[in-house]
């Protein structure tokens, strides 16, 4: 009802007056709700693409960063919350076959290659679980590095079909996104040797390259349950995360 939408429309004007009033051009939009990524840069926009954000349980934070470098064929390092969560109670369960089926090693303190049968919920800690790089990863075959507290970034991931899908929100809270070879290429076309082709021939290599932005690009993750259309209509987004209801 008319109501209830007014409230929103308030609660997010609320919210867009919290965030920084200088969006210095160019820089990334990524609207969570919206769960959609534009490229802004001379007041239009120049990439878009579908993302894939937090899940609920495991939300994407808003906030504010930019683009350090971007990672070409990234090895994926288990985070300590995916570790005790997922990999401990999976290793408890099938043992060194559960690694193996995800393409997982782990290691010591000194890098030495372990048993999982070693690794324990009361010693995890003292191991470090990763994974080698490539088109089946978890971080697919690009990362996009965004300095901040929370260690969320931008990346490809094996999990392509969800793109299609209209509700998004399966992530573990980093921004899984749509096209990443085409949104390097597009970042690093002032860049020399940088062409679609080049990066994925690295891509295909396995070779880890880190390219640093040669340009400053802000990031801001915001957190809005109204947006605009293509034809500029107000939209009325699900309030994934309840932070709508919180707020009221």
């Amino acid at each position: 009802n008319i109501e209830s939408k007014l409230k929103i429309l308030a609660l997010n004007m609320e919210r867009m007056r919290w965030l920084k009033h200088e969006f210095k051009q160019p820089y990334v939009w990524v609207a969570i709700p919206k769960m959609e990524m534009d490229y802004m840069d001379k007041d239009s926009i120049q990439f878009n693409m579908r993302v894939v954000v937090g899940r609920p349980a495991r939300a994407t934070p808003a906030l504010d960063t930019k683009i350090q470098n971007i990672v070409l064929s990234p090895p994926w390092g288990v985070p300590p919350t995916i570790m005790r969560e997922e990999v401990v109670p999976g290793i408890a369960r099938r043992g060194g076959s559960y690694l193996a089926r995800r393409g997982l090693k782990a290691y010591d303190s000194r890098g030495r290659v372990v048993n999982a049968s070693a690794i324990n919920a009361s010693n995890y800690k003292r191991f470090s679980i990763q994974q080698a790089p490539g088109y089946s990863s978890s971080l697919g075959e690009v990362k996009f590095n965004m300095p901040n507290p929370w260690a969320i970034y931008m990346h490809d991931t094996p999990h392509r079909e969800d793109f299609v899908k209209s509700y998004r929100a399966f992530s573990s809270g980093c921004v899984r996104v749509h096209k990443p070879k085409e949104f390097a290429t597009f970042l690093l076309q002032d860049t020399i040797n940088y062409s679609y082709a080049k990066i994925d021939s690295i891509c295909k290599k396995r070779q880890t390259i880190f390219v640093p932005m040669n340009r400053n690009i802000n990031v801001h993750v915001v957190y809005l349950t109204n947006a605009l259309d293509s034809l500029g209509n107000v939209m009325y987004l699900k309030d994934i995360y309840n932070w709508d209801e919180k707020m009221n």
